[in-house]
């Protein structure tokens, strides 16, 4: 049982994540003292599409655990390309399927990724990039400035559960959350065009990284802290030190 010594007791906090991946950052939340409140503002849907020649590329980047999963569900995941990753969580699904990554950037950014291939010598290289179907295009805009051939396949798409906004205002209105925790910029731009941002401002916003941080503050809304790196550790590691600062528990009384 959690008591009251833990950092996050008595907070109630909202996860925003697809119900399939909400488990693991409720659960960690828990164990913090945290009462979690889950309200899936997304979900994903895989798309049709004619598997490449994954061994002919030079390169495949994945910016997503979606993007692996699906990518892999209908390709033999096999050597061949050098493999890219944003982000731990990627990193660790490429390797739940075998295959070892060559880059995983310090900054889990399509910036980032750039910068780190961009001394790799692209110049004629094919790139494959699987990734959902609407997706920043960083990625493959600046690659081809390098003189690289990018392939973007579509895998998967976002979609919104039905009957959200009637859920997310009735959770919002009862529960009265502290916080509410933002993954990607989907999520921002779903809780408030379900909820209207008076009801999401009430709350305060932890934020995965900077790009969900720019367009929430975009929408208007004041981001309390943002995880640096981009990974749910730092996320609740942030969360946790705004509490210990700015509402430090009561000291037991004196005997």
């Amino acid at each position: 049982m959690y008591g009251a010594n833990q950092p996050l007791h008595g907070q109630r906090v909202v996860v925003t994540r697809a119900r399939s991946q909400a488990g693991s950052l409720s659960a960690r939340l828990r164990a913090l003292g945290a009462d979690v409140l889950e309200l899936p503002v997304i979900d994903f849907v895989p798309l049709e599409f004619s598997a490449p020649d994954f061994k002919s590329y030079d390169w495949a980047i994945f910016t997503s655990v979606n993007g692996v999963e699906f990518f892999f569900d209908k390709v033999k995941p096999e050597s061949g390309p050098k493999l890219c990753a944003i982000g731990s969580a990627t990193a660790e699904a490429l390797r739940q399927r075998g295959l070892e990554p060559s880059v995983v950037p310090d900054e889990y950014l399509a910036e980032s990724v750039v910068a780190a291939l961009s001394a790799e010598g692209l110049e004629g290289r094919s790139i494959l990039l699987p990734r959902a179907s609407v997706g920043r295009d960083v990625i493959p805009e600046e690659l081809t400035k390098l003189g690289a051939r990018v392939d973007v396949l579509p895998v998967y798409k976002t979609i919104v559960p039905p009957e959200l906004a009637q859920q997310a205002q009735a959770l919002l209105l009862a529960a009265k959350p502290n916080w509410i925790t933002l993954t990607s910029s989907s999520t921002v731009k779903n809780l408030l065009a379900a909820a209207g941002p008076e009801l999401v401002s009430a709350s305060k916003i932890a934020s995965i990284g900077p790009v969900t941080s720019e367009v929430a503050r975009r929408h208007g809304l004041t981001v309390t802290v943002e995880a640096v790196p981009s990974t749910i550790e730092a996320l609740l590691e942030a969360m946790q030190s705004w509490m210990a600062q700015h509402e430090p528990a009561p000291k037991p009384a004196s005997a």
